[in-house]
């Protein structure tokens, strides 16, 4: 059986949606470099976005900073959480945590811990294109994501 047919009969575990987070509050927990990225991705569709971290990226701005430890009390009011520590064992606590109170979240650079995964995006309105592997291969998908950006760009 080709790649290409099996991929096609198999279950995939990420639904693919767009949602509607604009009035969302959105948390991250961790302030490093993958945060600051996460907030690039992310400002163009959440307008509530908090942090929590003992010390902030010096890219990260205009969004709520909290410096601190993180702890589970931290977690209420939020509707979305990503876990963005280098800790394996924060992120799996944020996770833990997060699932007490029905929370979904995302933990960075981890899908196997992860309610959702963040594709590769590209916005060029009306039209928003989204280009995942299921976390299996970032590069791949970000290669792919550039390739439809610069099809779009040229023939718009």
């Amino acid at each position: 059986m080709s790649d290409s047919a099996r991929q096609e009969g198999a279950k995939a575990k990420y639904l693919p949606i767009f949602l509607d987070v604009s009035q969302k509050r959105v948390l991250l927990v961790g302030g490093g470099t993958v945060a600051a990225e996460k907030v690039r991705g992310l400002k163009p569709f959440v307008s509530d976005i908090t942090i929590i971290a003992k010390t902030i990226h010096p890219d990260i701005s205009d969004v709520t900073t909290i410096i601190g430890e993180y702890s589970k009390k931290v977690l209420d009011g939020f509707d979305l959480i990503y876990a963005c520590t280098s800790d394996r064992e924060l992120n799996r606590r944020i996770r833990d945590d997060a699932h007490e109170h029905h929370l979904i979240v995302n933990v960075v650079d981890d899908p196997s811990l992860s309610d959702f995964i963040s594709p590769a995006v590209f916005c060029s309105d009306p039209m928003t294109i989204a280009v995942s592997s299921g976390g299996k291969d970032v590069k791949r998908t970000v290669a792919l994501r550039d390739q439809i950006r610069e099809w779009m760009t040229s023939h718009d």
